[in-house]
């Protein structure tokens, strides 16, 4: 009688570029985390820096309102436009995002600059899960 190998299991092998995918993601879903948390932490120092104090509550919560109204839109956007485009609108949002919050002046400009990370951060996320 035949051996029955429908038993055993499967090659679980990943090629260079799903290891590259993987890496990446995990990268990249890190990168928006780990801003979040460093901003969370600093955030009363920039307030302070700004002599901005009413400023706080706007300042901490303007990217995660914006990355939650972000993450609602990708969904949709990605299907329209495929999660490729969605990925890279969503890391040049980001990445914008921080420069403008590093070159920010006052705290006006700071808290766009949250904003757009915010946006981008919600456009990474969605793709890449």
């Amino acid at each position: 009688m035949p051996a029955d190998d429908s038993s055993a299991p499967a090659s679980a092998s990943w090629t260079p570029s799903e290891i590259g995918l993987a890496i990446g993601s995990v990268l990249l879903i890190t990168l928006v985390a780990f801003e979040e948390l460093a901003a969370t932490t600093i955030m009363p120092v920039v307030v302070k820096s700004f002599d901005a104090a009413a400023w706080y509550p706007i300042a901490s919560g303007a990217a995660l309102a914006t990355q939650l109204s972000a993450t609602v839109v990708a969904g949709a956007l990605a299907d329209w436009k495929g999660p490729r485009v969605v990925l890279l609108a969503g890391l040049v949002l980001f990445a914008v995002g921080l420069v403008v919050c590093a070159a920010g002046t006052n705290v006006v400009v700071f808290v766009v600059g949250r904003a757009l990370q915010g946006l981008g951060g919600g456009l990474l996320i969605v793709p890449l899960y």
